[in-house]
């Protein structure tokens, strides 16, 4: 695992004394992403800069920048491709100056055979940049789900990319502007949807997606993967036996979590009660690797607490059990430290930022996690109510809902004008579900005279489903597209690299997810258990702690903890009048007051809170 910085001059040169200032602050704020090693590239148009976690070939043979043998191609490369073996195996066995123990190596001269299709060839979480030492054309992808980030601004004269969005900030030496856009997104549903981030013309590079700049600017882009192409109206699975559904899937599932085994340093899990941790370790153990050690968080609050019960599934399994109380005074301690590598806002993360804390201490650098699993198998809430919402929102339409619901800052009232309206079913459910604010608050929130967004463009951000075969595939869809993607995914890589540890995810192998997402909602939901087709497809049954115990979220009690820091601070950070520029004051302070009056959830006033902390270590 590592962080890249790449900048690619078309028109001009680099002054001398400049680029070597911005190679060693890059070098320095990198650091955290890859303290093993560090080097650079550098001619009179191209600087490339890499960090490196060293896990799979920790020999300095794999050093990067990495480059051909010809050195006429380099490459900085973040992630890990796990099937590298196998493509060295079936496709480059016979090429010279390929180093067959490194994935680096294998996905590089991959590139030179087969150009953007060895896209299709990779298992694995990755984002790489592959540029012509001569030229300057560059190769930009990144994988299917998004685990590993890609961040890229580009102009008629430069390309910059990276792994965070902070080292290009920072580091470029431009003035930055907020996007007003992101911003009253992040406000209204929790995220910021790819391609925008919180910056004006600097942008993510989606899930699934390459990019190819050649002849000094022409852009091509492409997507070799989403969910939208792996959908199969009538899959062949549609006939089979549950049995044999059952077998596939515990065969899937088992290479899946083997895959993401390979390393040469050690590894860990980060376990819960729930199922999909459980599953893992099920894999785990039966494939005899006992030196794979658990962790949890635990909580003097009972109602996050699951340690305990996290415990005795260790036990089930006779494997070694770590936990650690995480307190109020210890999360307040941290918090400075916790917004300052926040790379851009984030409303989730403060969970992986203390569990990576945890697992950086106990000294592993690679930790499996079970993210994906609820997504896959149907763990979240909306997917037993999608379809009640889905009617609702049907019937809610045809009724006069603005003649029903009145107050125009109700946050209550307007979500549920809000699924009354008219629009993709599926979408109106989910928006209930997971928006923190109803779109027409949108353009209240907006300080006055800015720009206006229109309600219709917010809804374009969810995807339609009408494709799709049930309510149960639906919230997979965009539980997946939406909140995977655009929130956890990003969180989790955020949080753990600023702890210089590597978090991998068996249930985004493609493989699996595809078989599993083109499955009746029948064939995946049949029993008395939540995830009744993952409890059956595991090597060794799960425990009754996991079977039967409630289903709990990877949470904290924050909004305990950060009441009376809301109370002290929140009016001298985010109502100054110097955020005026970014929001409407007078309608936060209304959302303030329904908060003090209990009327609202704490998460829409951390948004605010959020992006006022994070704006001072950019201001830094």
């Amino acid at each position: 695992m590592c962080g890249f910085l790449g900048v690619i001059k078309y028109k001009n040169i680099f002054e001398e004394g400049k680029i070597r200032q911005r190679i060693d602050y890059a070098k320095r704020y990198l650091n955290h992403r890859g303290p093993d090693q560090n080097d650079f590239f550098l001619n009179e148009r191209i600087a490339l800069i890499h960090t490196r976690l060293s896990i799979i070939d920790t020999s300095l043979q794999a050093r990067q920048p990495y480059f051909d043998s010809n050195h006429e191609y380099a490459l900085v490369f973040n992630g890990e491709i796990y099937n590298y073996k196998n493509l060295y195996e079936e496709h480059l066995k016979n090429i010279p100056g390929v180093n067959s123990h490194s994935d680096t190596s294998v996905l590089l001269y991959l590139y030179l055979k087969y150009g953007k299709d060895c896209l299709d060839l990779l298992n694995g979480m990755f984002a790489f940049g592959i540029i012509h030492v001569r030229t300057g054309d560059c190769f930009l992808a990144r994988d299917r789900f998004g685990e590993k980030p890609l961040y890229y601004r580009l102009d008629n004269e430069t390309l910059e990319f990276s792994s965070e969005l902070k080292t290009i900030i920072k580091n470029s030496g431009r003035n930055y502007e907020i996007d007003l856009e992101s911003l009253a997104c992040f406000n209204i549903l929790g995220i910021i949807p790819q391609p925008k981030t919180i910056i004006k013309n600097l942008f993510a590079l989606e899930p699934g997606s390459w990019m190819e700049i050649k002849n000094g600017g022409e852009v091509k882009q492409g997507v070799y993967w989403s969910l939208d192409k792996i959908f199969h109206k009538t899959p062949e699975t549609v006939n089979w036996d549950q049995k044999k559904v059952i077998e596939k899937t515990k065969f899937l599932f088992e290479q899946a979590v083997k895959s993401r085994l390979v390393s040469d340093v050690p590894l860990g899990i980060f376990l819960s009660a729930g199922f999909d941790s459980n599953a893992i370790l099920s894999v785990i153990t039966f494939l005899d690797k006992h030196d794979i050690y658990p962790i949890t968080l635990d909580f003097d609050e009972n109602i996050f607490a699951e340690a305990k019960d996290a415990e005795r599934a260790a036990i089930y399994f006779k494997t070694i059990f770590y936990s650690e109380n995480l307190k109020a005074d210890y999360f307040h301690k941290n918090l400075p430290t916790y917004f300052n590598v926040m790379d851009q806002p984030q409303i989730d993360g403060y969970n992986t930022f203390f569990v990576s804390d945890i697992a950086q201490r106990f000294g592993r650098k690679v930790w499996l996690s079970g993210t994906g699993g609820d997504e896959l198998f149907g763990g979240y809430r909306s997917f037993q109510r999608f379809k009640f919402l889905k009617i609702l929102s049907r019937v809610g339409s045809f009724l006069k809902a603005g003649l029903l619901i009145n107050g125009s800052f109700n946050v209550k009232h307007g979500r549920v004008k809000q699924m009354f309206s008219s629009g993709d079913g599926y979408s109106r459910a989910y928006q209930f579900s997971r928006n923190l604010l109803p779109f027409n608050y949108s353009n209240s929130l907006l300080p006055s005279g800015q720009l206006k967004l229109e309600t219709e463009n917010l809804d374009r951000i969810f995807p339609y489903t009408n494709f799709l075969n049930d309510d149960f595939q639906a919230a997979s869809y965009l539980e997946s597209k939406f909140y995977l993607m655009n929130q956890l995914l990003p969180s989790i890589d955020n949080f753990s690299m600023a702890h210089s540890i590597e978090v991998r995810t068996p249930f985004l192998e493609h493989n699996l997810f595809e078989f599993v997402f083109n499955l009746t909602k029948e064939q995946k939901v049949y029993n008395k258990y939540l995830k009744s087709l993952l409890a059956d497809a595991v090597p060794i049954p799960l425990p009754d702690v996991t079977l039967y115990g409630p289903k709990k979220g990877f949470d904290f009690p924050l909004d305990k903890w950060m009441k009376d820091e809301f109370e002290e601070t929140f009016r001298e950070t985010v109502l100054d009048s110097s955020n005026s520029k970014y929001w409407n004051l007078s309608v936060v302070e209304e959302l303030w007051k329904q908060h003090r009056e209990n009327k609202i959830s704490w998460r829409l006033l951390w948004t605010f809170y959020v992006f006022t902390k994070w704006l001072e270590t950019i201001n830094d």
